[in-house]
């Protein structure tokens, strides 16, 4: 296992696919494989989101690189919400007892101290508070307080943190 995930929150619908489910899968899993992270999803309405993303997409080769992280084990997905003790609440708004910045963070990852998880909140109301308060960090990518809609959230973040590792 790597020592980063993306993880995608499903805020939208719980019980109904939608194409914005697939999309989103779609859009994080090259991001994913072109920064190293594995990627993780956390209540989509999917019996297997491989199938699912896989031919119905043209985004991501169709979901080829989906299917290669699959492949390497760098794929998981899970309706049980229970997040790791490392988790990172991805947030333009943190917690001040919670805050971490990106600084900070790369020096523990670099150190071997912290296999973090990313969790980004798929919707247009991020999220929840339920989610937002098992955090164990809350970090604000930009260090500005300025909020991404999802997509660029899935790609400025893992961008960030592999651009920090690889300098």
């Amino acid at each position: 296992m790597k020592n980063f995930t993306l993880s995608l929150y499903n805020s939208y619908d719980k019980n109904r696919p939608h194409d914005i489910h697939l999309r989103s899968i779609a859009r994080a899993a090259p991001v994913c494989y072109a920064t190293g992270f594995n990627l993780c999803l956390l209540g989509f309405p999917f019996k297997d989101p491989l199938k699912e993303v896989v031919g119905n997409t043209t985004i991501g080769e169709g979901g080829r690189f989906l299917e290669i992280l699959a492949s390497r084990q760098e794929f998981f997905y899970s309706n049980d919400i229970t997040l790791p003790q490392e988790t990172i609440i991805t947030t333009s708004k943190p917690d001040s007892d919670k805050r971490i910045e990106v600084g900070e963070l790369i020096e523990m990852i670099r150190n071997g101290r912290l296999k973090a998880n990313f969790i980004v909140g798929l919707g247009r109301k991020g999220l929840p508070n339920k989610i937002k308060k098992k955090g164990r960090y809350h970090l604000d990518i930009t260090g500005q307080g300025i909020p991404f809609e999802t997509c660029s959230a899935i790609g400025f973040i893992p961008a960030t943190i592999y651009s920090c590792l690889h300098r």
